[in-house]
Protein backbone atom coordinates (compact mmCIF):
# COMPACT_ATOMS: atom_id res chain seq x y z
CA UNK A 1 0.00 0.00 0.00
CA UNK A 2 1.39 3.02 -0.92
CA UNK A 3 1.40 6.20 -3.28
CA UNK A 4 3.19 6.55 -6.88
CA UNK A 5 3.76 9.25 -9.06
CA UNK A 6 5.13 9.72 -12.77
CA UNK A 7 4.77 11.33 -16.14
CA UNK A 8 5.51 9.69 -19.55
CA UNK A 9 5.07 11.19 -23.10
CA UNK A 10 6.81 11.14 -26.01
CA UNK A 11 10.30 12.47 -26.20
CA UNK A 12 10.89 12.55 -30.29
CA UNK A 13 8.70 12.51 -33.06
CA UNK A 14 8.79 13.88 -36.27
CA UNK A 15 5.75 13.28 -37.69
CA UNK A 16 6.90 9.48 -39.22
CA UNK A 17 6.72 6.15 -38.45
CA UNK A 18 9.50 6.34 -35.53
CA UNK A 19 9.10 7.79 -32.48
CA UNK A 20 10.94 7.76 -28.94
CA UNK A 21 8.89 7.24 -25.73
CA UNK A 22 9.79 7.66 -21.81
CA UNK A 23 8.45 7.50 -18.77
CA UNK A 24 9.82 8.25 -15.12
CA UNK A 25 7.89 6.84 -12.29
CA UNK A 26 8.70 7.20 -8.40
CA UNK A 27 6.49 5.37 -5.32
CA UNK A 28 6.84 4.77 -1.47
CA UNK A 29 4.95 2.22 -0.04
CA UNK A 30 4.10 0.19 3.02
CA UNK A 31 6.38 -3.36 2.79
CA UNK A 32 4.85 -5.52 5.41
CA UNK A 33 7.52 -8.15 5.41
CA UNK A 34 7.97 -11.88 7.34
CA UNK A 35 10.46 -14.59 7.52
CA UNK A 36 10.03 -17.80 8.93
CA UNK A 37 12.68 -20.49 9.34
CA UNK A 38 12.52 -24.24 10.98
CA UNK A 39 15.13 -26.60 10.94
CA UNK A 40 14.59 -30.07 12.63
CA UNK A 41 16.17 -33.34 12.09
CA UNK A 42 15.10 -37.19 13.47
CA UNK A 43 16.05 -36.38 16.75
CA UNK A 44 14.87 -33.75 19.19
CA UNK A 45 16.97 -30.55 18.30
CA UNK A 46 14.14 -28.38 16.24
CA UNK A 47 15.05 -24.74 15.68
CA UNK A 48 12.28 -22.01 14.87
CA UNK A 49 12.20 -18.60 14.28
CA UNK A 50 9.84 -15.76 13.40
CA UNK A 51 10.30 -12.57 12.33
CA UNK A 52 8.39 -9.45 11.34
CA UNK A 53 8.44 -6.09 9.87
CA UNK A 54 6.80 -3.25 8.68
CA UNK A 55 8.88 -0.64 7.04
CA UNK A 56 8.75 2.06 4.30
CA UNK A 57 10.18 0.97 1.33
CA UNK A 58 10.72 2.96 -2.52
CA UNK A 59 10.63 2.33 -5.99
CA UNK A 60 11.72 4.12 -8.90
CA UNK A 61 11.45 2.94 -12.63
CA UNK A 62 12.73 4.42 -15.62
CA UNK A 63 12.26 3.34 -19.67
CA UNK A 64 13.03 4.39 -23.01
CA UNK A 65 11.60 2.92 -25.83
CA UNK A 66 11.54 3.39 -29.45
CA UNK A 67 8.16 2.92 -31.48
CA UNK A 68 8.19 2.19 -35.15
CA UNK A 69 4.30 2.24 -36.25
CA UNK A 70 3.55 -0.90 -38.63
CA UNK A 71 -0.23 -0.18 -39.36
CA UNK A 72 -2.69 2.00 -37.97
CA UNK A 73 -3.27 -0.78 -35.27
CA UNK A 74 0.03 -2.27 -34.64
CA UNK A 75 3.26 -0.91 -33.52
CA UNK A 76 7.03 -2.92 -32.78
CA UNK A 77 8.58 -1.43 -29.37
CA UNK A 78 12.27 -1.70 -28.50
CA UNK A 79 13.69 0.16 -25.40
CA UNK A 80 15.48 -0.34 -22.14
CA UNK A 81 14.15 0.01 -18.41
CA UNK A 82 16.06 0.55 -15.41
CA UNK A 83 14.27 -0.68 -11.81
CA UNK A 84 15.33 0.19 -8.33
CA UNK A 85 13.98 -0.97 -5.40
CA UNK A 86 15.19 -0.02 -1.70
CA UNK A 87 14.26 -0.96 2.12
CA UNK A 88 13.10 -4.57 0.96
CA UNK A 89 13.53 -7.70 2.12
CA UNK A 90 15.74 -10.62 0.34
CA UNK A 91 15.43 -14.09 1.04
CA UNK A 92 19.23 -14.76 0.81
CA UNK A 93 20.13 -12.10 3.24
CA UNK A 94 17.91 -13.13 6.48
CA UNK A 95 19.86 -15.97 7.81
CA UNK A 96 22.50 -13.14 8.45
CA UNK A 97 20.98 -11.16 11.20
CA UNK A 98 19.39 -14.31 13.36
CA UNK A 99 20.21 -14.74 16.91
CA UNK A 100 18.40 -17.92 17.77
CA UNK A 101 19.02 -16.85 21.77
CA UNK A 102 16.95 -14.03 21.09
CA UNK A 103 13.28 -13.38 21.28
CA UNK A 104 13.02 -9.88 19.60
CA UNK A 105 13.81 -10.98 16.32
CA UNK A 106 12.98 -8.86 12.90
CA UNK A 107 12.73 -9.61 9.27
CA UNK A 108 16.08 -7.68 8.01
CA UNK A 109 14.52 -5.04 5.02
CA UNK A 110 17.47 -3.19 4.60
CA UNK A 111 19.04 -3.62 0.72
CA UNK A 112 17.70 -3.01 -1.87
CA UNK A 113 17.56 -4.53 -5.75
CA UNK A 114 18.66 -2.19 -9.06
CA UNK A 115 17.22 -4.42 -12.32
CA UNK A 116 17.79 -3.42 -15.91
CA UNK A 117 17.41 -4.54 -19.43
CA UNK A 118 15.87 -4.37 -22.75
CA UNK A 119 12.65 -4.62 -23.58
CA UNK A 120 10.79 -6.07 -27.15
CA UNK A 121 7.02 -6.14 -27.45
CA UNK A 122 4.37 -5.80 -30.18
CA UNK A 123 1.54 -3.70 -29.21
CA UNK A 124 -1.80 -3.32 -30.56
CA UNK A 125 -3.87 -0.45 -30.62
CA UNK A 126 -7.64 -0.26 -31.19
Amino acid sequence: IGWQIGADGTLWDCGGKFRVEGALKAGVFADCASSNLSITDLSTFAIEWQGKRQHTAFVGDLNVSGVYQLNSCWSLRAGYQLLWLEGIAVAGEQLSGISFNSSNATTDVAHGAFLHGATLSLERCW
